[in-house]
Formats: C-alpha cells, structure tokens, sequence
C-alpha cells in the first residue's frame, strides 16, 4: 500500500489532453521540485542524482 502511494495514480490523458482531472485517493503535494530532488539526494547520497542526456550533464 505504501508503494501505491509513492508512484502516484496511474491515470492517463484522453482527447490529446494535456492533463487529467478525476478523483484520486492520493493527496497532491505542495513539495516543490527542488525539496523533492533534496530529500531524493539525501536518501541516496551514493546515487546520481539528475541526469541530462542531451547536455551530457550528470
């Protein structure tokens, strides 16, 4: 049950929309990117962190 909470719902766009709306018992969160990636990096701190392909950035 705890790992359904941290993939979030699993809903996807119709009519080439861009975004869904429909009743999820999953909260939105008010975290921001940058806490997010934080909290990511301090749980592991021996991974890499962000990755861009195309600027060859890791």
């Amino acid at each position: 049950m705890a790992n359904e909470a941290t993939q979030g719902a699993i809903i996807e766009p119709r009519d080439n929309l861009s975004y869904v709306r429909s009743a999820t018992d999953i909260p939105l969160s008010d975290t921001t990117v940058s806490r997010h990636l934080l909290d990511t990096v301090a749980r592991f701190p021996d991974h890499l962190a962000v990755v861009f392909c195309e600027q060859n950035v890791r």
